[in-house]
């Protein structure tokens, strides 16, 4: 039994004419007769009484009718679901970010991806960048956004750069740099740092202990923060500075003052990462809607 009989079947079932049918069918009726009485012969039984006056369906014919449509709608909406993973329009998509991004990238991406592709599941987990990178490889998790602080880590992962922020030092209220408009990362050589945990967030760690060996001195760490909420909050205390990107300056501006560094300009490139064997519709959408973002 093939689908073009089952079809041919029912245009002969709706018009009760074979004349008529083959017309809707843009084929010659004798081709037509000869489909059905072979699809007759597979079946072994009769789906039409015919004379030379009247096509009738028979009562098996009735069934097979109701069910071959009943059949043709399921495959349809098979083949459009089918579709929709092809085109990455559906499924699951799981999304480790590193906490920085809620603060500039992340939600701006993720709901223009809900915009777009509704019937996307999307799964999201904060996560540091190597326990991230370590899921990626695994494929406990599907894509992921990460501050790079320095570039790419891993030869197994594919990494795309699609936002850059200016890295900004976050100064306690009143502090007497308040009235200063530039600040080179050199004016910071006396002052105490509060950094991320060197534990928890290596990168970002050794990133700053580069730029301050690259502006001439070394930096005075006084204490350690393992969120960016702790950060900020160990500087609004009056404890010391911290190197942070710009898109937080926006936080606690009642106890915190932010000045964007001047010399040397340093950025906190954002990108994307994927598992470089394993690449999804899914990823292909999110990464058009990623394509590089422009700086704040």
């Amino acid at each position: 039994m093939e689908l073009r009989q089952l079809k041919y079947f029912l245009a002969v079932s709706d018009t009760l004419h074979y004349g008529k049918a083959a017309d809707l069918l843009h084929i010659s009726e004798q081709p037509l007769s000869f489909q059905i009485k072979k699809l007759e012969s597979e079946l072994g039984f009769k789906l039409f009484e015919r004379t030379t006056r009247s096509v009738a369906l028979t009562p098996a014919g009735e069934l097979l009718k109701k069910k071959t449509l009943e059949g043709l709608r399921i495959l349809d909406k098979g083949v459009e679901q089918a579709g929709k993973i092809a085109r990455g329009e559906t499924g699951k998509l799981h999304i480790g970010y590193n906490s920085m991004t809620l603060h500039n990238i992340l939600p701006h991406l993720v709901s223009e991806y809900r915009n777009r592709y509704s019937d996307v599941e999307i799964i999201l987990s904060e996560q540091n960048s190597p326990e991230l990178e370590y899921n990626l490889i695994n494929e406990e998790i599907d894509l992921g956004i990460v501050a790079l602080y320095g570039g790419a880590m891993s030869d197994e992962l594919k990494y795309e750069t699609i936002f850059s922020d200016p890295a900004f030092i976050a100064f306690p209220k009143n502090h007497y740099m308040k009235d200063k408009k530039f600040i080179n990362l050199s004016d910071l050589a006396e002052e105490a740092f509060l950094v991320y945990s060197r534990e928890v967030r290596a990168r970002s760690y050794d990133y700053l202990i580069a730029h301050c060996h690259a502006a001439k001195f070394t930096p005075n760490i006084i204490q350690e923060a393992e969120t960016d909420m702790a950060l900020l909050g160990l500087v609004a205390t009056g404890l010391g500075v911290a190197l942070v990107p710009g898109s937080f300056r926006h936080i606690l501006t009642d106890v915190i003052d932010y000045r964007m560094i001047n010399e040397p300009k340093i950025n906190i490139d954002v990108a994307i990462v994927w598992k470089a064997t394993k690449y999804s519709p899914m990823l292909r959408n999110f990464r058009d809607i990623a394509k590089p973002q422009a700086s704040i």
